[in-house]
């Protein structure tokens, strides 16, 4: 049977091991710092904890990919963060919000005019370690990364440094980041 180390509990004591990787010692004892597979080296007497997946949660600094799934007051915009850059997708999506104010260098007086509910947008997480998640577009890398026409729903493109819709041949505005997917 394996043993599974929870954080601070006892999973041995420093005179039968060393303390090896997500493991602290505490006093005597020797504690996980994770949840997980308590592994034992008896040749080197080292005891470490293999992790078992943990669900990824956003963390101040991460860049998160999210849809737009809302607005509030023409000020804020609520997102579902989907995924964390260079972690993975996430299972269970976590709420985020970006203000006005975190949305670009320049001033910015309705939400609406720099993205939309259905936008994906690339985000920086600036704020909380729990949802909902406060997020920021500032920056040439962060912003809409793929959006659709206000008026007909059609995936928009990319065209020299604004968005064109194909399909009815309208000019969309939004805070594109350089990583926009639909180029032409």
């Amino acid at each position: 049977m394996e043993d599974i180390a929870i954080p601070g509990s006892k999973i041995a004591v420093i005179e039968e091991f060393l303390p090896g990787t997500n493991t602290y010692v505490l006093e005597d004892r020797i504690l996980p710092t994770v949840i997980g597979r308590v592994m034992r080296d008896l040749e080197q007497h080292i005891i470490r904890v293999e992790a078992v997946n943990t669900p990824l949660v956003p963390r101040v600094g991460d860049t998160v990919y999210a849809e737009v799934t809302g607005t509030r007051n023409s000020i804020i915009a609520k997102t579902e963060i989907f995924m964390i850059e260079k972690k993975g997708i996430v299972h269970t999506p976590f709420s985020g919000i970006v203000h006005c104010a975190d949305v670009s260098s320049t001033y910015v007086k309705d939400i609406h005019d720099v993205m939309r509910i259905g936008d994906i947008i690339r985000a920086k997480v600036i704020g909380r370690n729990s949802p909902p998640f406060l997020l920021s577009t500032t920056g040439i890398d962060y912003g809409v990364v793929l959006a659709k026409c206000n008026y007909c729903l059609k995936p928009l493109i990319l065209r020299d440094n604004y968005l064109y819709c194909t399909s009815c041949r309208r000019i969309i505005r939004r805070k594109i980041s350089s990583l926009y997917i639909l180029k032409r």
